[in-house]
């Protein structure tokens, strides 16, 4: 596959020299200098990450709303900050 790639001048002259010491195309050596630099990066976890979430205690009864739609939210949400600015 072609592919185009900016590089800093002075590791394409590097590269370019150590392709010419080693005897190999340019190609082959990016391809085997990439290919090395890749088994050395850490694998990816396959296994899922788990975060544990802070427990929120409600102190009282919320009306139990099964998957409200972002305007039932809101208004849950607006009545909640009434009561409180209500209380102060």
């Amino acid at each position: 596959m072609k592919t185009t790639i900016d590089l800093p001048d002075e590791l394409v002259r590097a590269i370019k020299i150590r392709a010419v010491e080693e005897d190999k195309s340019l190609k082959d050596l990016v391809a085997e200098l990439l290919n090395g630099a890749m088994k050395t990066l850490p694998q990816p976890a396959k296994e899922p990450h788990y975060v544990t979430l802070p427990l929120i205690r409600v102190t009282r009864k919320v009306p139990f709303v099964p998957d409200p739609t972002p305007e039932e939210l809101k208004q849950i949400l607006l009545d909640q900050d009434v009561e409180r600015a209500l209380r102060t």
